[in-house]
């Protein structure tokens, strides 16, 4: 039996939230219209304050950060997209420049869809835009809440949150530095690595050089939803 040529192509689509819905052929359809970007480890994908985004993105491999950088030089990480995961989806269809930027953390493979063959598909199959529009509302409520919590809550309760969501997402290993999960809570590395060693002293995590590990998930999820100093 021949293997499709579409095949890993169209595995990602399938793992991804905006398009994992569709059917076989379907899928299939947009593997054809697709196209791969590579990126090594530090490379911007885009900029924030770029003209609008002619492609749509989707991450076939590795981890890219979305951030905003203040005037001082702070940044500021909304999220980290991974495996089938859309960069920035929003602007593709407003015509606004981008609001943020896109770096790549590790050896990033992207899927490209060509904005008008993008929206050439859509025509086609009308279903899968309210699916979307969803998945893109739901990444503006995300963005929102990461707002509020850099403006009103204790350092502590958002670094809980950001090791509670990237629990969610990845598992109980993460691969990520003092410095990256310092700009996840926007506050500084010291800071982190003091709260870090906190946790460590309480058996709620472990770590290495680039590496947390999730000891006791349960209780990293009860200090994030019910906050307690440690």
């Amino acid at each position: 039996m021949q293997r499709n040529p579409h095949y890993s192509k169209i595995e990602v689509f399938r793992q991804s939230p905006s398009f994992a819905h569709l059917g076989e052929e379907v899928l299939n359809e947009l593997a054809d219209i697709s196209t791969q970007l590579r990126f090594s480890k530090g490379k911007f994908i885009f900029f924030e304050g770029d003209p609008p985004l002619e492609v749509l993105y989707i991450v076939r491999e590795g981890k890219v950060k979305l951030f905003k950088e203040s005037h001082s030089g702070k940044i500021h990480t909304f999220s980290i997209a991974h495996y089938g995961d859309t960069l920035h989806g929003i602007v593709l269809f407003t015509g606004q420049p981008c609001w943020i930027s896109a770096q790549a953390m590790d050896e990033v493979t992207l899927l490209c869809l060509g904005k008008n063959a993008f929206l050439s598909f859509v025509t086609r199959h009308p279903g899968i835009l309210m699916k979307i529009v969803e998945i893109l509302g739901n990444q503006i409520n995300t963005t929102h809440t990461r707002l509020m919590e850099f403006v009103s809550e204790d350092v502590q309760q958002r670094l809980l949150n950001v090791l509670s969501m990237l629990f969610a997402k990845f598992g109980a290993t993460l691969f990520f530095t003092n410095e990256e999960l310092a700009e996840l809570a926007g506050t500084t590395t010291e800071t982190t690595i003091r709260i870090i060693g906190r946790l460590k002293k309480s058996g709620i995590i472990d770590t290495r050089r680039g590496e947390v590990r999730i000891l006791d998930s349960v209780r990293l999820n009860d200090l994030s939803n019910n906050f307690i100093m440690i």
